[in-house]
């Protein structure tokens, strides 16, 4: 690999451009809200089993 190519920030503005570039953010935000939603669904999802637990035991 070139010199030139320390990290990735150098490595995509070589080969993408900027529309490219702020494409592929909007994507990478939209997935790590669905991560996030996703998670906190999950947490939530624990807590009524969880209560449904004590209710019953």
């Amino acid at each position: 690999m070139s010199e030139k190519f320390t990290n990735w920030e150098t490595v995509r503005s070589e080969l993408f451009t900027p529309e490219e570039i702020a494409e592929s953010d909007k994507r990478v935000a939209s997935m790590g809200k669905e991560v996030e939603l996703s998670l906190e669904q999950a947490v939530s999802n624990l807590e009524i089993a969880d209560n449904d637990r004590k209710i019953y035991f």
